[in-house]
């Protein structure tokens, strides 16, 4: 049997990528109430806060001051907040397994899904294919909420276990690393943005892998209607390298939306199946982007149904 990688110290330290884009750090802003730093030229604002007062009337002096406290903490226009850079928040992988892949992973009476889990100190859940699907949803998360690595200098749970699931579907034993290898990532339309800011940090890591993705009716029959495919594709051992700094992109450019519904090969399918005169189908989301989660919120939430190892 294939051995695991070993948890935590046994994973080598990934150094930062040339193309790495680190996410932008939110501006601080005091608390209400606290004595706030005068502008360069605040002594001089302040000098002549009595003058306005008597001179130009009450009115006046107060819109001044008002004018002064603003100036003092500004925030520049052009600085949007990641949720991702200080919110701590559980990470979350969703790869697309076809079924014969899903049963490398979980192995015999669920043996090789909990060496994973062992090892890496993630959790690993499959998710029930849909009627009539050959793929199925290997759903990865951690057991608590953290921040994303400076630097791309460790990994988390959560990415240790995605790693290791990755390893025995692209490099089951006595598979050369040379061999051609796929893997599936479904990431949200939230996080599209991040993982096209740093495509070239992941091409950088993995010379020679093609990175593909895919909306709409490309999406397989288990993915939801507001998903985004990653694929990866090239030498196994490419596409492994591949997955490193895609993990720690996905970490840093958390969920923010909630899940949707079915992806529109499924909304065909029902209509396949009913007929014309079947019954009316739910119609589909309307277009835009759903609602967005709080700031503090949990983010992508458990799947509720889990198929049993």
């Amino acid at each position: 049997m294939q051995q695991p990688m070993a948890a935590g110290p046994g994973y080598p330290a990934p150094a930062a990528a040339p193309g790495y884009v680190a996410p932008q750090q939110a501006p601080v802003l005091p608390p209400p109430g606290a004595a706030s730093a005068a502008p360069a030229n605040g002594a001089a604002v302040l000098a002549g806060n009595k003058r306005s007062l008597d001179d130009a009337g009450v009115a006046d002096g107060v819109k001044r001051q008002q004018l002064a406290h603003v100036g003092a903490h500004a925030v520049p226009a052009m600085a949007p907040a990641t949720p991702a850079a200080v919110v701590p928040r559980e990470t979350v992988y969703r790869l697309v397994l076809d079924l014969p892949e899903g049963q490398i992973v979980i192995g015999r009476g669920g043996m090789t899904v909990r060496e994973i889990e062992g090892a890496s100190g993630g959790r690993v859940k499959r998710m029930s294919e849909p009627p009539g699907c050959q793929q199925q949803t290997l759903v990865v998360f951690g057991s608590s909420r953290d921040l994303p690595s400076p630097g791309r200098a460790t990994r988390n749970a959560a990415q240790n276990a995605v790693l290791e699931c990755a390893r025995w579907m692209l490099q089951p034993a006595g598979a050369s690393p040379d061999q051609p290898g796929r893997l599936r990532v479904l990431i949200n339309r939230s996080q599209e943005a991040g993982v096209v800011q740093n495509l070239g940090s992941i091409q950088i890591a993995a010379p020679g892998v093609q990175v593909a993705l895919r909306r709409g009716t490309e999406l397989p029959a288990c993915a939801l209607d507001n998903d985004v495919l990653v694929e990866l594709s090239g030498p196994s051992s490419t596409v492994l390298a591949a997955l490193e700094p895609l993990s720690h992109v996905l970490r840093e450019h958390p969920v923010l939306e909630r899940p949707g519904g079915p992806p529109p090969v499924m909304l065909a399918m029902a209509a396949q199946r009913a007929g014309p005169g079947g019954p009316p189908l739910a119609s589909a989301p309307p277009a835009g982007p759903p609602p967005m989660l709080a700031a503090g919120g949990p983010g992508y939430g458990a799947p509720p149904a889990y198929r049993p190892y």
